[in-house]
């Protein structure tokens, strides 16, 4: 297998992955998790890769929400295939992933897209980045929020950096930027819906 189709397998399979938590999550729903349930997910994920002239079905949402990070497809692997403890260690871990997730988006997208002066998405191209300072500045927020991680011990957080990073190095998506193996724009919304919910929420509690 070259470099360009592992690149092209582990883009297509986080679409995949997605579709298979959004099949559980809606099955959830309707009635408590069972083996069934997780059949249903894994079968989706098989059907994704089906070809419909001479497409498959996770290539042509692909177009649609582009490559996912591998944030993202950690976060996704871990809701699915988490056991009962594990997830309850997800679900405590998560929120502070997603509140940095939703706090660096904030500030980097609308830059990103033109805003200011600042380009941040330039630094991510750590290797070719004319501007120095800017890559420093990813590698050592990088390092200090993996300080932090393992200082309080969030184990999730630090698999994401990890795997990343990891990933970044091995050129493993087709993307040469650091930041789209961190986030994307799926993970950054759905980040900064739950922090506005749970603002939300502890308002009204507060209130109560």
């Amino acid at each position: 297998m070259t470099l360009e189709q592992l690149q092209n397998l582990i883009a297509l399979s986080g679409i995949s992955l997605l579709l298979s938590a959004i099949a559980l999550r809606l099955l959830a729903i309707l009635s408590n998790k069972s083996l069934m349930h997780y059949g249903i997910a894994l079968s989706l994920f098989i059907i994704s890769f089906l070809s419909i002239n001479d497409q498959s079905i996770n290539m042509y949402l692909r177009g649609l929400f582009n490559d996912l990070s591998i944030t993202t497809m950690v976060l996704l692997s871990y809701s699915i295939m988490a056991t009962k403890t594990a997830k309850a260690e997800y679900l405590a871990q998560r929120p502070i992933i997603f509140y940095g997730i939703s706090l660096i988006g904030i500030f980097f997208y609308p830059f990103a897209l033109g805003i200011g002066m600042i380009d941040p998405y330039r630094w991510g191209f750590l290797a070719t980045d004319h501007q120095q300072w800017g890559s420093i500045l990813i590698i050592s927020l990088l390092a200090l929020i993996m300080i932090i991680a393992y200082i309080k011990r969030n184990t999730l957080l630090l698999i994401c950096l990890a795997l990343a990073s990891l990933a970044f190095n091995m050129h493993l998506l087709e993307s040469r930027n650091f930041w789209d193996y961190l986030f994307d724009p799926l993970i950054f919304l759905y980040a900064l819906t739950y922090t506005l919910w749970q603002i939300n929420t502890k308002l009204r509690y507060k209130h109560v």
